[in-house]
């Protein structure tokens, strides 16, 4: 009967070369860096908003980016402090971030340190702005966290509502614009805080930042543009939906109160989201594009 037991044991084990375990150092650090993600990705999508997921996302991917070219040659090479810090800085996030059972400013904290950890366990503290790029990147989030406090809202939806109407005016529609209202022949839109769309504009802010690292234009004078590109492009596709906001409330549309809380509430605004985050990587990587066959010319 032991015997028996201890076969069927055997047989539900997984046989050795199933699962390939990290080989070397290089792969163990790999595995490290890809739980990492998940690891932080997973508590983003239980705890923010999916905009928060998609722009974690991207920091990882445009992290990835800055260091794709060095991947086939990566060696961890840490020192016994680096590796003992990075360690204890990874082991601390992970307790951390099992500690976080509700939206809180941590989960955009957690990714630069995070990136820190990894970094410190592939060289010496003194060599750590090697790494410089890809941390900017990680830390972007943490400018996600800090930098609509200094948007002014007001402002900003004043702005929004302007740009709104203009682009209804111009479209053949008779609107009026009264501060933060938007109004047509039967009925309108109050822009309020919530609508200003200081979300995208930060967004796109740290969009334009990571490809800037991650894919660097050659000029100076190219590099601020797409950076100041950015805010503009987010201010203009945001009007836009709320253009479309106030002309499906105006309409007599079929199911309107439908397509306005659609277009009002996270689906529509991820849709926008998107549409910006598109709009500036096909102007950038167009630009890039041309850089680099300008570059071609001159050296053929």
């Amino acid at each position: 009967m032991t015997i028996s037991m201890k076969s069927n044991i055997a047989a539900t084990l997984p046989r050795a070369g199933t699962i390939k375990l990290p080989a070397t150092p290089r792969e163990l650090w790999i595995w490290l860096a890809a739980i990492v993600v998940i690891n932080h990705l997973v508590l983003a999508y239980r705890m923010q908003s999916i905009d928060f997921v998609v722009l974690a996302a991207l920091t990882w991917g445009g992290a990835l980016l800055c260091i794709e070219d060095r991947l086939p040659d990566l060696k961890p090479e840490p020192s016994h402090l680096s590796l003992v810090l990075g360690g204890l800085l990874l082991v601390a996030c992970f307790w951390r971030s099992a500690q976080v059972f509700h939206p809180e400013p941590v989960i955009h904290l957690l990714a630069l340190p995070q990136a820190v950890g990894l970094a410190l366990l592939l060289v010496p503290i003194r060599q750590l702005l090697r790494f410089v790029a890809p941390l900017i990147v990680a830390g972007m989030l943490v400018v996600e966290l800090l930098l609509p406090e200094l948007i002014p809202l007001k402002a900003l939806s004043r702005l929004t509502a302007q740009v709104s109407g203009g682009m209804l005016n111009l479209t053949g529609f008779e609107a009026i614009v009264a501060a933060q209202q938007i109004w047509l022949p039967n009925g309108g839109v109050h822009v309020n805080n919530a609508c200003a769309g200081r979300e995208i504009i930060t967004q796109l802010i740290c969009v334009a930042t990571i490809f800037l690292l991650a894919f660097p234009l050659k000029q100076k004078g190219w590099r601020v543009t797409m950076l100041l590109l950015a805010p503009l492009m987010a201010i203009l596709v945001n009007a836009a939906r709320i253009a479309l906001l106030a002309w499906i409330n105006a309409s007599e549309l079929a199911k309107k109160d439908y397509w306005f809380k659609f277009m009002h509430e996270d689906d529509g605004s991820l849709i926008f989201g998107a549409i910006s985050v598109s709009l500036f990587a096909w102007s950038y990587l167009k630009l890039l594009d041309r850089q680099l066959v300008k570059k071609e010319a001159q050296d053929a």
